[in-house]
């Protein structure tokens, strides 16, 4: 089946210890997910029993430690698909997967009504504000956190365009935030903590 969305499962070598209850919990907690799975490493191989994962492997080939951003711009590179699931090894789930939802959330970003919807709201991140959607709530433009590595999903090319070489994950939430504010016409929802 052709997909238009990625499960990326952005790490680091240093934290593969992580990926195998990481994906031992996704094959339990989502047992259907038949997205392309891409593993963001700097060199290392992995494979799980039971899953297709790609390994990224961004760093083959360069001759200096790579910077986090570096790492995921040379991942989404190679990503072809217009949506990604973003998560991070230590995400792991607790829960059965609504795939329901997520597919639900997808056509709204397919019909271009948000480009980024935060799946796992965190608190102090706010305002908020209703959308037209009950299960989502869009981010203000003068959220201190409008952008979040939480597990969300984006339209690619949208965090590509947050990315600088030189940033931490750390950074990237501050500094992108900013960029975002200026950035008019992106849609960035989150999901409704009244409901979730």
């Amino acid at each position: 089946m052709r997909h238009d969305v990625t499960l990326l499962v952005n790490t680091s070598d240093g934290f593969a210890d992580c990926w195998d209850p990481f994906f031992a919990l996704l094959q339990e907690h989502w047992p259907g997910c038949d997205w392309p799975i891409v593993l963001n490493t700097e060199h290392l191989d992995y494979a799980h029993e039971g899953l297709d994962i790609r390994c990224s492997r961004v760093a083959e080939g360069s001759t200096r430690r790579l910077t986090w951003s570096e790492c995921l711009m040379r991942c989404l590179e190679g990503v072809r698909t217009p949506f990604v699931l973003y998560l991070q090894e230590d995400y792991f789930l607790e829960a059965a997967v609504r795939a329901d939802a997520l597919e639900e959330l997808l056509q709204l970003m397919r019909h271009d009504q948000a480009d980024v919807i935060r799946i796992m709201e965190c608190g102090g991140a706010g305002p908020w504000h209703p959308s037209a959607h009950p299960w989502l709530w869009e981010v203000d433009a003068r959220s201190p956190y409008r952008i979040s590595l939480q597990a969300g999903l984006w339209r690619r090319e949208v965090l590509q365009r947050q990315l600088r070489a030189h940033e931490s994950p750390w950074q990237l939430e501050v500094f992108g935030t900013g960029r975002a504010r200026r950035r008019r016409g992106e849609r960035v929802m989150c999901a409704n903590r009244d409901m979730f």
